[in-house]
């Protein structure tokens, strides 16, 4: 019995004056300091029998007693709830009418008791009163006496392992279910006190555990990078989106009732706690725990959210090998001059862009390229999301005090030759990055900028010594992940003159000569058609745009002078660097993508 019950039987006593306050302030400092419940105490004190107290709750509550000893359950019955569940909601099956579910019940003010059964059943949960022994009792002697029929074990050595045919249809039953008549009042009148604490729903019940199975393996087979599962208020449905390919898209609507239940079984899995829910909560899933076919790992992150609701969003992690740098879209300058700085022995090389960008993908692709046994290396990840042979790779714990900065002094010490540090958030990590660069090592990071050249006024700005930066730098990298073209649908253009002089003019018809085609007659793009593979979109995938910039003599003296970003640019652009648009303008003419794309991800 819950908060809830004896919250209702001190209010039902005092009022009916079987206790006095007094009585009742003694009882209660007598349950607390003695562990145990107000109920618990109204017995042991002699003030009421179990019996009685049944009585009061029927009274309240308007739900008739009853007497389970004169109960005969056949096995259909009780096999809709077993045993141990029986034991761990207290809760007796006595009978089904259609899809209702006659359950006998101690305490019919808590909360998660009907939503439970609800979920666990597939039925309309109608309570009936019994005292708690007599629920006991019944469930020893009735499960004991209905045997069930026997049937076929397993094969030795295997597992009875649910396929994903039977996945899917358990989401579609509990999907396809007229919740709104079950939900009631009771789900309305949650608040965020006490009371919803100790109501917690039991992440365990199969038809959650089979859902949240489901939701992460479509997932993962339909190449989605997040999943966002989104409650509202009231009875409106709980709202499940997919992240792909950088748009959002509605994967499913959960039936609003079973909201608590599927965010705390999320929140099991990734060791979260679930009776906290007012705070944010971050952790990781390791998916093959739960669901052997499936061996992934999972970023999760919980938010309390208006309504005494709480979403979370689930990162499928990026796959636990490193790209090829060949292989990453890169233009034929930016690939050649790339390598040329990662192959140094000592300096600083920065990748910028915004969260989902791809920078830490990069990042593994340049150490990858430079990976060999006669280079030690170490890396600060948070999180490490890919993994390397020959690389010694280090998870920071923020929480405990191991930062980046920390981190990286460790590695001086453990003779390093290149350092890769996830991200460069304060002045103490940039300043020590450009200290070991200037020792001999090359130094690898991250920073979200929103281009090559704002990321040298950033760091500028944030207190570093523009001599030291501007001697340490070797180079940045800006970039942007932009959706391709389907390669399956995608059609062959026309270029219009046109079209043709709004794609120069939108790279800058000054730099352009010599970089792009020049106008033909015969001058084609590709253009997005759409078919069931991209079903219907004409985008499938994503592509880097790139933007680097090259530390010279001519960019030295503009850091060490602490000139603006124009500056810098134009001094940039001149000596061969292409802007992010830029880059995807040439990408456009190479029919990789559209001008839409590129200008929704980048300005210049």
């Amino acid at each position: 019995m819950g908060i809830a019950y004896d919250r209702k039987l001190a209010k039902m006593l005092t009022r009916g004056r079987k206790i006095n306050l007094d009585q009742l302030k003694t009882l209660e400092e007598q349950a607390r300091s003695s562990n145990s419940t107000f109920s618990t105490m109204i017995m042991k004190t002699g003030l009421l029998q179990e019996r009685e107290l049944l009585s009061w709750a029927a009274l309240e509550s308007e739900i008739p007693p009853l007497d389970l000893s004169r109960v005969k359950p056949t096995f259909e019955i009780l096999k809709l709830i077993d045993k141990n569940a029986a034991l761990k909601y207290l809760a007796f099956p006595i009978s089904k009418i259609n899809d209702i579910l006659t359950v006998a019940t101690v305490d019919p003010w808590e909360p998660a008791f009907r939503e439970n059964l609800e979920i666990l059943t597939h039925c309309h949960i109608h309570p009936v009163l019994a005292t708690e022994n007599g629920i006991r009792q019944a469930i020893e002697e009735k499960y004991a006496a209905v045997q069930p029929p026997t049937e076929a074990a397993p094969a030795e050595g295997k597992e009875a392992e649910e396929s994903p045919e039977a996945v899917a249809a358990a989401l579609r039953q509990m999907a396809a279910t007229d919740f709104s008549q079950i939900v009631g009042e009771s789900m309305e009148s949650y608040d965020d006190g006490e009371e919803e604490k100790a109501s917690i729903d039991d992440p365990e019940d199969r038809g959650i555990i089979r859902m949240a199975n489901k939701i992460i393996v479509d997932a993962y087979q339909q190449g989605v990078s997040d999943i966002h599962i989104e409650p509202y208020h009231g009875r409106e449905a709980t709202v499940i989106r997919f992240r792909a390919d950088g748009d959002c898209y509605v994967y499913q609507k959960v039936p609003n009732q079973i909201k608590r239940a599927l965010i705390s079984r999320l929140k099991l899995m990734a060791g979260l706690d679930i009776a906290e829910r007012r705070l944010p909560q971050d952790g990781k899933i390791g998916f093959k725990k739960f669901y052997k076919k499936l061996d992934i790992e999972l970023r999760v992150a919980t938010i309390p959210t208006v309504g005494h609701n709480e979403d979370a969003v689930l990162r499928i992690l990026a796959s636990s090998k490193p790209m090829p740098i060949d292989n990453m879209g890169f233009s034929e300058r930016n690939l050649r001059e790339f390598k040329k700085i990662v192959a140094l022995p000592y300096g600083l090389i920065l990748v910028v862009g915004p969260t989902g960008s791809g920078k830490t993908t990069t990042l593994h692709s340049a150490l990858g390229f430079i990976n060999t046994p006669d280079i030690k290396i170490w890396t600060a990840e948070d999180p490490v999301e890919i993994t390397q042979k020959g690389l010694r790779q280090v998870q920071v714990q923020s929480k405990i005090g191991y930062t980046f900065a920390r981190a990286m002094r460790a590695f001086l010490r453990a003779d390093p030759d290149v350092i890769m540090v996830g991200e460069m958030r304060d002045h103490e990590t940039a300043a020590m990055g450009i200290e070991a660069s200037l020792t001999g090592h090359l130094v690898l990071s991250t920073l979200h900028t929103n281009s090559a050249p704002e990321t040298i006024v950033r760091l500028i700005d944030m207190g570093l010594d523009p001599f030291n930066f501007g001697d340490a730098l070797l180079g940045v990298l800006a970039q942007r992940l932009t959706k391709r073209l389907c390669s399956d649908c995608k059609q062959a253009h026309p270029l219009p003159v046109e079209e043709y002089n709004e794609l120069v003019e939108d790279f800058g018809k000054e730099s352009y000569e010599g970089k792009g085609p020049a106008y033909t007659e015969g001058l084609e793009i590709k253009q997005a058609a759409g078919c069931p593979k991209c079903n219907s979109t004409g985008y499938r995938g994503r592509l880097g745009i790139h933007e680097l910039l090259l530390n010279s003599d001519r960019i030295k003296t503009l850091i060490q002078s602490r000139a603006k970003v124009d500056e810098l640019r134009e001094t940039a652009t001149a000596e061969g660097m292409t802007t992010l648009k830029q880059d995807g303008i040439l990408k456009v003419f190479q029919g990789s993508t559209d001008l839409k794309m590129v200008r929704a991800v980048c300005i210049k």
